[in-house]
């Protein structure tokens, strides 16, 4: 279930106010050898206000508060299923002739966590015909989430948060616009992410209980994801593409071994065509094999999934989705 309500108003005096307030709500049920119930809930209120401080340099602050909750069969009696999230955030965004800049500092305060504090700074230069030059640093904040701390024969309270520092240089292009959508688009990105406690599955758990017989979550120290991400498509009139694909050294630094179940090369080939108030589309995805342990020693085979999709405007402002995943029923 989702419900919201989003509300935008501009003051005289060049301030942009906006405010969200949202409610999300997921139920499942597995009747497997291990039955168990989940309903989970996240609130959220967003407040924010945008304001431009000279002809090249706008501000935005914002306040945010997050509250997320499970109720569920499966876990353990007295476990802290809840979590609260007070965030502030201020972001500055400049752009003088070709030149485009932000920096942007956000604070999130949880009554599960201690206070974290990430920013972001990137830099771009616009070229001519669509082209633009860039890169950013980042650092960045994941919580675990209830089932990596408390599911029976996997979650662990021990887990702790997810550190990062992110590096991205890249060249992006983006030739299309409401005169000619029919231009090119792309871009080449090279990135290096350090992340300290990433969240992974062990299939070795590090806990000898009995009940991680079957692996459990884990932290890994240090890990290291580098890559380099291609894309490029096009459309002509009716008939559009777009392919892409992802080289990457996904590496355990403190073992000197590659992170489980993480391929080193994805491949992805989308395709669509539209006829009057139909589109139809296909998408291939492809991912070479991995290890499903932190040895190394447990392969996993490369595969290929091909999913199929339509779209129909059957009136003015309605439409009508069918997705079909995994189409050929490929086993991975």
């Amino acid at each position: 279930e989702l419900t919201g309500v989003t509300v935008d108003h501009f003051s005289r005096g060049g301030t942009a106010f906006e405010i969200k307030v949202g409610r999300t709500k997921d139920r499942s049920e597995s009747s497997s050898s291990f039955p168990s119930t989940f309903e989970t809930t996240q609130e959220q209120l967003s407040v924010s206000a945008r304001r431009a401080l000279t002809k090249n340099l706008q501000m935005r602050l914002g306040y945010e508060k997050l509250d997320q909750s499970v109720e569920t069969t499966a876990y353990a009696p007295n476990q802290a299923t809840d979590r609260e999230t007070d965030s502030y955030i201020a972001s500055f965004t400049g752009r003088d002739g070709p030149h485009i800049m932000q920096l942007s500092v956000r604070r999130d305060d949880s009554n599960q966590y201690d206070e974290q504090t990430n920013s972001t700074f990137s830099y771009g230069y616009v070229l001519s015909s669509g082209l633009r030059l860039g890169g950013s640093y980042a650092t960045g904040f994941r919580a675990p989430g209830f089932n990596d701390l408390f599911f029976p024969g996997f979650g662990r309270s021990v887990i702790k948060p997810e550190e990062s520092r992110n590096l991205e240089l890249g060249a992006y292009l983006d030739q299309r616009s409401k005169t000619n959508p029919l231009g090119w688009h792309g871009k080449f990105v090279a990135y290096r992410n350090k992340v300290r406690e990433l969240i992974v599955f062990a299939s070795t758990c590090p806990d000898p209980d009995p009940q991680f017989s079957f692996g459990c979550a884990d932290n890994v120290n240090r890990a290291r994801l580098a890559g380099v991400t291609l894309s490029l498509g096009k459309r002509y009139r009716s008939f559009g593409w777009q392919i892409g694909a992802d080289f990457m050294n996904p590496r355990d630094r403190t073992l000197d071994k590659l992170l489980p179940r993480r391929s080193r090369r994805q491949l992805r080939l989308a395709m669509d065509y539209k006829v009057g108030k139909l589109r139809i589309g296909s998408d291939i995805r492809a991912e070479s094999e991995r290890f499903d342990d932190a040895a190394n020693t447990v392969r996993l085979g490369g595969y290929a999934t091909v999913n199929l999709s339509a779209q129909l405007e059957f009136a003015p402002g309605w439409q009508a989705y069918l997705t079909v995943t995994n189409a050929t029923d490929k086993d991975y």
